[in-house]
């Protein structure tokens, strides 16, 4: 889906976008390089929304969180962005910028066809690789590893009283950890494809397909795109190594 930064409308095709900010929106910016700008600007404003404190000293900016910090360095300036980031447990991710996309679009090449299980696991592990290891996301590198041999991890958690706890788990511990709360997330974004089906008067057209798909989607499946995704997403990144801290707030 495409969607205008302007007023929120979204667009199956990207023309109907570009004929929407050309001819129907009401907002005076009205390309796509200026849409462009608005959504990143967005991004970066829910990220620093995340944070407690802002300084500015000798142009240098820094937001104080309480977990993990990422650097952006600018090499045409004297600038340096310092961003301390909140990371969320792994049953508080962020869903929010997740969109129903892609999702629409490993439906529709499912329709009529049989649903292989090779195509499945690549799709699971490039939809967890886009919640666990996004770079523009890092409140959601709740799973980062610890060593490579053997494959050793930190997962953070929380409790029921909002007690934050890292958790030490080998591979498939910590595919059992995070199974669960990614099979709630997948759900939930076939949920979301329904609503947009409807929307667009296709429901009855995919809404079999989407019966399929989720029930394709057990959990051993889901673990075995997890641990695809550990090993050769995370386990092969430097910067999703796991730095112990002394404090969790």
């Amino acid at each position: 889906m495409y969607l205008c930064y302007f007023c929120n409308n979204s667009f199956t095709h990207k023309n109907n976008l570009n004929r929407h900010l050309k001819e129907r929106c009401k907002s005076q910016l009205k390309d796509d390089l200026l849409n462009d700008i608005v959504k990143l600007n967005s991004i970066l404003v829910k990220t620093i929304n995340k944070t407690e404190n802002v300084e500015i000293v000798d142009n240098e900016l820094t937001i104080n969180g309480d977990n993990n910090t990422g650097i952006i360095g600018n090499n045409n300036s004297n600038n340096t962005v310092n961003i301390e980031i909140n990371i969320n447990p792994i049953n508080k991710l962020n869903t929010d910028y997740i969109r129903t996309d892609k999702m629409m679009q490993f439906i529709e090449k499912c329709h009529g066809n049989e649903i292989d299980n090779n195509s499945l696991n690549l799709f699971l592990k490039e939809f967890n690789e886009e919640i666990l290891c996004n770079k523009y996301h890092q409140e959601n590198h709740c799973v980062k590893y610890i060593k490579i041999n053997p494959p050793t991890f930190n997962i953070l958690s929380e409790d029921n009283n909002g007690n934050k706890k890292n958790n030490t788990c080998n591979l498939n511990d910590s595919c059992e950890l995070l199974s669960d709360e990614m099979l709630r997330i997948i759900n939930k974004t076939l949920n979301d494809c329904k609503k947009e089906y409807k929307k667009q008067n296709k429901f009855d057209v995919y809404i079999f397909t989407i019966k399929r798909v989720r029930e394709k989607l057990i959990k051993i499946m889901l673990v075995k795109s997890l641990k695809s995704m550990l090993i050769h997403s995370i386990l092969v990144n430097k910067e999703m190594k796991y730095i112990k801290t002394t404090t969790i707030i």
